[in-house]
C-alpha cells in the first residue's frame, strides 16, 4: 500500500481482524521435521551397535575389539541369566518344601489337640470317678 492508499479504517479492521498466519510458517517447520528425520538414523536392536566405518585403518582392530566386547557381554549375560534361574529354582524348591513342612506341622498340631482332648476327657471322667468313689468311702 502507498500512503496515498491509506485510510485510517483500514488499521482499524487489521486491528479487529487479524489474520492467521498459517502459510510460511508451517511448511517451514515440517521441513525443519523432514530433515531432522533424516539426522538421526532408525533406531536398531540393542545388542547390534552401529557398523565401523571402513575407510579408518584401525577399523579391523577396532572391529575385532567391538565384536570380542559383544561376545563377552553375550557371554556374561548368559551366565547371569543361568545363575539367576538357577536361584530361582532353588528359592522355589524351598517354598515347596517350606509349604510342605507347614501342612505336616498342622496336621500334626490337630491330631495333637485330638489327643490331649481324648486324655482330659478320659483323665477327667477317671478324675470325676475318684472323686465319687473317694465321697462314697468317706461316707461310710
Amino acid at each position: 500500500m502507498l500512503k496515498q492508499d491509506w485510510n485510517p479504517d483500514q488499521d482499524k479492521e487489521q486491528e479487529q481482524d487479524p489474520e492467521l498466519d498459517s502459510g510460511p510458517c508451517e511448511s517451514v517447520q515440517e521441513n525443519q521435521l523432514s530433515q531432522t528425520d533424516c539426522l538421526w538414523p532408525p533406531v536398531k536392536h540393542p545388542k547390534t551397535p552401529p557398523p565401523v566405518p571402513l575407510a579408518d585403518p584401525s577399523a579391523s582392530a577396532l572391529r575385532s575389539l567391538l565384536t570380542g566386547l559383544q561376545q563377552q557381554i553375550i557371554r556374561q549375560r548368559e551366565e547371569y541369566e543361568a545363575r539367576l534361574r538357577h536361584w530361582y529354582q532353588v528359592v522355589q524348591a524351598k517354598i515347596v518344601e517350606s509349604e510342605r513342612a507347614r501342612a505336616a506341622a498342622e496336621l500334626r498340631n490337630a491330631t495333637l489337640q485330638k489327643e490331649m482332648e481324648q486324655f482330659f476327657d478320659t483323665f477327667g471322667e477317671l478324675n470325676n470317678e475318684a472323686k465319687k468313689t473317694e465321697y462314697i468311702v468317706k461316707s461310710f
